[in-house]
């Protein structure tokens, strides 16, 4: 494993059966001891990997545009409007109607539920002040909400993804992540958070194999892993299918060295290369050959691109609901002509 071959260069350069170490190995105060460390080459900050998220259902995408307080706002607020107007025309007094909904407003549900949805309405609006003020009001709030809602809305139909709302380390670590990572690194997260879940690699779940998995969308596991930035940066570039996402938080910044045995004489030639390296510049034309790609730009505003049906099926589902609550209404409004209590209750609601 790639894993094993890492500390088979240690101990052949500690052992002097290897003259040096061509990889990516960070310093640390224990290699030093065993090994001469050259100069650093770059330096690369770490940082942890988590899955991107996963698709969203037909469903979801419905609802997603707002957060869960948003729409109970919302709920309330249209829920205790439609009490209210029920409990004027319980009480059934003309005056207070008209003080409330205007004189001339005979169907205030309606009317609700017309600017709810965005209708225009024309005709029979309220004149009196106290009446105008509640329209205006309910009006302007759900203008503010439904564009709201229709600009997320667009933007989940084309992006149907729940992005994953970790940022730190901290939420890693109060999220329950497991964290693969290497042993050398593990004690520095230890460090930094006591807390956290953290497992080393192994013949089973080695570095490339745990990229996958974190990278797997079906895959429900809370794992991360922490790596260089350019190793998971090349990872998402050879797989664009099952890209991780990398916290933007940086764990540390290490300098990455050669090492050789003590008293090596490839020393002084190691500077020497290592020093003519950075003054060319042939770092960054590195980086440029080994990360070819940018990464994945947000799609532009108003870009068109084709909706299939399982991306519009939650629709297709409230609808059908819709259908079948309209076919219900219809045979009570049948059965009402035979039944005087039912057509009572019918033309109570009917407003």
């Amino acid at each position: 494993m790639l894993i094993n071959f890492f500390f088979i260069f240690f101990f052949q350069v500690a052992k002097r059966e290897a003259n040096i170490t061509i990889f990516a190995y960070i310093y640390t105060a224990a290699r030093s001891e065993a090994m001469l460390a050259s100069e650093s080459y770059d330096t690369i900050p770490y940082v942890l990997a988590i899955p991107n998220g996963r698709p969203l259902t037909p469903f979801e995408r419905l609802v997603k545009p707002f957060h869960y307080i948003i729409w109970i706002c919302y709920s309330s607020t249209l829920f205790i409007a439609v009490v209210f107007i029920y409990m004027l025309r319980f009480i059934g007094k003309t005056r207070i109607i008209n003080l409330v909904q205007g004189d001339r407003n005979q169907t205030p549900l309606t009317y609700l539920l017309s600017i709810l949805y965005g209708i225009s309405i024309h005709k029979n609006i309220p004149y009196g002040n106290f009446a105008r003020f509640l329209f205006n009001s309910w009006v302007l709030y759900n203008l503010v909400l439904r564009s709201a809602y229709n600009g997320e809305l667009f933007k989940m139909l084309h992006d149907g993804t729940i992005h994953n709302d970790v940022e730190t380390i901290e939420q890693v670590v109060q999220e329950n992540y497991t964290i693969y990572t290497f042993p050398s690194l593990a004690e520095v997260i230890k460090y930094v958070q006591p807390k956290a879940h953290l497992k080393p690699f192994d013949g089973v779940y080695n570095l490339d194999s745990t990229l996958q998995r974190i990278g797997d969308e079906n895959n429900q596991e809370k794992i991360a892993i922490c790596l260089l930035k350019l190793t998971i940066e090349y990872y998402n570039q050879m797989n664009p299918t099952k890209r991780v996402k990398i916290l933007p938080q940086i764990l540390l910044s290490s300098p990455l060295v050669f090492f050789m045995p003590h008293h090596s004489f490839l020393r002084l030639r190691a500077a020497s290369f290592i020093l003519e390296t950075h003054q060319a510049g042939l770092m960054r034309r590195y980086r440029t050959l080994i990360l070819y790609t940018t990464p994945k730009k947000q799609r532009q505003h108003g870009e068109a691109t084709n909706l299939s049906m399982s991306v519009l099926m939650g629709l297709f589902y409230v609808y059908g609901a819709l259908m079948i609550l309209c076919i219900f209404v219809f045979i009570l409004e049948m059965l009402s002509k035979r039944y005087r209590k039912l057509q009572i209750f019918l033309d109570f609601l009917n407003i």
